[in-house]
């Protein structure tokens, strides 16, 4: 059990809902259109959309694990945020702030169980940006 568990710190809890594949490879599909219309799409209320990623976002103000917060996600039918650009970054920021005046809360990013001294996103992808992270315990989150 990592420093994180102990200590509990985190506190805000970045939720990031991608629209399935099959609704945004559909020629159906508008992504410059406002998504509020679009009756397949599941996330509304209190769900923050970004029109680049052509995805939803939320973040809840709660205490809990990088564990728990990947398993709370999952339950959502969503996953923890992967950010792939700065426009991105700067929103889930802003999102942030709408919660919390914190500025520690867990997101997507693990360290590479095969490279110590690599990060990756749950997604897979690689970090592309000069972010800041903090990683909470020794195993590996």
């Amino acid at each position: 059990m990592g420093v994180m568990a102990v200590s509990r710190l985190i506190t805000i809890l970045l939720l990031f809902h991608q629209i399935s594949s099959s609704i945004q490879q559909s020629d159906q599909f508008d992504q410059f259109r406002s998504p509020n219309d679009r009756a397949e799409i599941p996330c509304r209320d209190e769900w923050l959309y970004l029109e680049n990623t052509a995805s939803w976002y939320k973040a809840f103000a709660q205490e809990i694990e990088f564990d728990e917060a990947v398993e709370y996600c999952v339950e959502q039918k969503g996953h923890l945020v992967s950010i792939h650009s700065q426009e991105e970054n700067d929103f889930v920021q802003e999102l942030a702030k709408t919660v919390h005046s914190h500025s520690l809360f867990p997101i997507g990013m693990k360290r590479n169980p095969y490279n110590e001294n690599s990060l990756e996103w749950l997604d897979g992808g690689k970090p592309k940006l000069e972010t800041h992270a903090m990683l909470w315990g020794g195993d590996g989150k």
